[in-house]
């Protein structure tokens, strides 16, 4: 099996977690091993950074004939102007030729690389099927030259699979229900279609990958409560959604569909929004139930296993609310979600309507 990689993909946050352990395998296999990482998305000079990945392709390390060499972003990204600016100009011959001889210089490295050797080529985004980049890939893949990985980006309930396989993998366990909530909370259905078409994510696995360690660290080996995430983990967003329950519950049409349509504009998903009104007006109503019943924080905390801290935030909003017309507004949220999922109407429009009828 060859030696040479090319990974790409979207999500770059695994891809860079597999390269780190290529790393620490080579040195461990070898402590004198030699390993060269060249980023062209952190360079203004491509060709100079182009020159010195021959050198280091073709150089040999006086302590060791291992050799590890990363090449990123090489294909995706765009010339720059002095400015900062993509320049859009057409290439010169002299730089394609330049190209071409780059292109060449990789195969002429697949050929010769050592078996002990390792040449990783990354693209930290999704790549056109129908580029030249990746046909050229493609065809080395087809000869066995090269290992070709694809790193899509887990979109919807995918993003729950890799929540949990990262949670069972770092040792944590989580029920499928606080999964849930965790998914919502850094972001999970908050995809949005550009203009282009592409489906592009709010989340990032980055930051997933961060409140995870900091769960399980916290947990120290029991499961992973509800309240646990509540405390912990920040939601992958600043949407106001407090100001917005706050409006729906005074009735004050006008600022609730301000401060919706703010959000829309900053590209939250209408999917979304409707989704953590339903989880905050939930809570709502077990909260002002058991308020209701002369139950304090504390026991309210232990109750809905929520903590205590959240308990109290939203004891503040439950105080200037009665329970029927909390529990009219979840009835006209879970009404707005079922027309939003069977068709029959577009999410801003049920929104909008939801607000103007509470």
């Amino acid at each position: 099996m060859s030696n040479i990689y090319f990974w790409f993909g979207s999500d770059d946050f695994s891809m860079l977690e597999l390269l780190r352990e290529e790393k620490l395998d080579m040195l461990e296999k070898s402590k004198h091993a030699d390993i060269n990482d060249f980023d062209f998305a952190q360079t203004d000079n491509r060709f100079e950074l182009e020159n010195k990945i021959r050198s280091a392709l073709r150089g040999s390390s006086l302590f060791s004939t291992d050799k590890l060499t990363v090449v990123r972003n090489f294909w995706s990204t765009q010339r720059k102007s002095k400015k900062g600016v993509e320049d859009k100009r057409e290439e010169s011959e002299d730089e394609k030729l330049k190209k071409n001889d780059f292109e060449d210089f990789v195969l002429d490295a697949v050929s010769r690389i050592n078996s002990t050797d390792k040449l990783f080529f990354l693209e930290s985004r999704d790549i056109d099927k129908r580029s030249r980049a990746y046909k050229f890939f493609e065809e080395l893949s087809k000869n066995k030259k090269i290992q070709k990985k694809e790193f899509p980006m887990p979109l919807g309930f995918k993003f729950n699979v890799w929540l949990e396989e990262r949670i069972e993998n770092r040792g944590g366990k989580i029920s499928k229900t606080n999964l849930d909530l965790l998914a919502m909370l850094l972001g999970r259905g908050m995809e949005q279609k550009e203009k282009s078409g592409q489906l592009v994510t709010a989340y990032d696995l980055h930051q997933a990958g961060s409140e995870i360690d900091k769960l399980i660290s916290y947990c120290d080996g029991r499961e992973i409560e509800k309240g646990d995430i509540t405390l912990l983990v920040s939601a992958s967003s600043d949407m106001n959604i407090f100001s917005l329950i706050e409006s729906i519950g005074k009735k004050d049409k006008n600022r609730a569909l301000a401060i919706l349509s703010g959000q829309i504009r900053e590209g939250f998903n209408e999917n979304y929004i409707l989704t953590m009104l339903v989880y905050h007006f939930r809570n709502l109503i077990s909260i002002k139930s058991l308020l209701n019943d002369g139950l304090g924080a504390g026991e309210i905390s232990k109750m809905t296993k929520i903590h205590p801290m959240v308990v109290e935030k939203n004891i503040a909003y439950c105080r200037n609310l009665k329970e029927e017309n909390l529990v009219m507004i979840y009835e006209k949220l879970y009404s707005a979600d079922l027309s939003i999922k069977t068709g029959k109407m577009e999410p801003e429009l049920a929104l909008d309507i939801l607000i103007a009828v509470i």
